[in-house]
């Protein structure tokens, strides 16, 4: 809980997609985005989940994203009708997908979800 009340707090973008449909063709047709900004804080998770990129930084696949506000990033739900699409999180210029979602409505009510990085990058 420290570090969501911590002073690591960033501004972040939740991108959200509405209900998609089918074309004439019958082709997956993704809605349209919706871009939210948010305070949250972001943390790197321990182990194999981090990559070493060819100039030496390490970089993680996978973050920990705390957000102070319950159910406010969602992750796929394709049980739905229609099917909904995982919210994306914009995170220093690169795009994570979240994964899994967790509320934790103790003290103080706060959100905790992972994410992974795409790799198609930015849409």
């Amino acid at each position: 809980m420290t570090r969501l009340l911590g002073t690591d707090r960033a501004t972040l973008v939740r991108r959200r997609y509405a209900a998609g449909s089918r074309d004439a063709n019958g082709r997956w047709v993704r809605g349209a985005a919706t871009d939210t900004s948010f305070v949250g804080n972001v943390q790197d998770l321990p182990g194999k989940t981090r990559n070493v990129e060819p100039s030496g930084t390490r970089r993680s696949e996978r973050r920990e994203v705390y957000v102070g506000q319950r159910d406010f990033l969602r992750p796929e739900d394709d049980r739905s009708s229609p099917k909904i699409e995982a919210d994306e999180v914009l995170i220093d210029g690169l795009v994570y997908k979240v994964q899994s979602v967790e509320t934790d409505s103790g003290l103080i009510t706060h959100t905790t979800a992972i994410v992974e990085l795409l790799r198609e990058g930015p849409r």
